[in-house]
């Protein structure tokens, strides 16, 4: 994204921001038992489970070796390096997986980011107002008083229904940005 559009969405953020306050569902001391931490040979990252053995995380996770999840290793069913998405097999029983949505991000709205930041296995959760779509492929502009940080990616961004609703892919921390895989521009929607 070139530098004068982010600064310029950094700078609609702050406005936006100061206009109204968080959502009334506060989710700082939260905890998600179905968005897991990923540990690879070469970093970590977050997955979220979407139904009996299937997670959802991002291409830049899953494609490392070694991956693993509750020490059982993942097998990516479907990458898509292009929107760096990516959906993975685990064999750890459990919970049914966690509701998604397939319905386009509402401008202006609040959502959480839900991930494991820096391979902490407890959860960081941020909170996010939604700006606006880069280009036609999905990838979702987001600001808060806090953005998402490393480990995070592959995490959930919930609507206030607890959807999930995109996957975190990305922050800038200097303009204040975070960025998110918004569902319904990947093969999970459009299968």
């Amino acid at each position: 994204m070139p530098m004068l559009k982010a600064l310029l969405c950094g700078a609609m953020s702050l406005a936006m921001m100061f206009g109204s306050s968080t959502p009334a569902l506060a989710l700082s001391a939260y905890h998600h038992p179905l968005i897991e931490l990923v540990k690879c040979m070469t970093g970590t990252g977050s997955a979220f489970r979407i139904a009996q053995f299937t997670y959802v995380s991002v291409h830049h996770v899953s494609r490392h070796k070694g991956c693993k999840i509750q020490g059982q290793p993942l097998e990516v069913v479907h990458s898509s390096p292009e929107l760096d998405f990516s959906i993975v097999a685990v064999d750890v029983p459990g919970r049914k997986g966690i509701p998604f949505s397939c319905d386009p991000l509402r401008e202006g709205e609040w959502y959480w980011a839900v991930g494991h930041a820096k391979g902490n296995p407890v959860q960081r959760v941020v909170a996010l107002r939604f700006l606006q779509y880069e280009d036609n492929d999905g990838m979702a502009i987001f600001a808060g008083f806090e953005t998402v940080i490393p480990g995070m990616s592959g995490g959930a961004v919930l609507n206030a229904r607890g959807e999930a609703v995109a996957t975190i892919n990305a922050y800038s921390p200097f303009f204040g940005l975070s960025f998110g895989r918004a569902l319904h521009h990947t093969e999970l929607c459009n299968a």
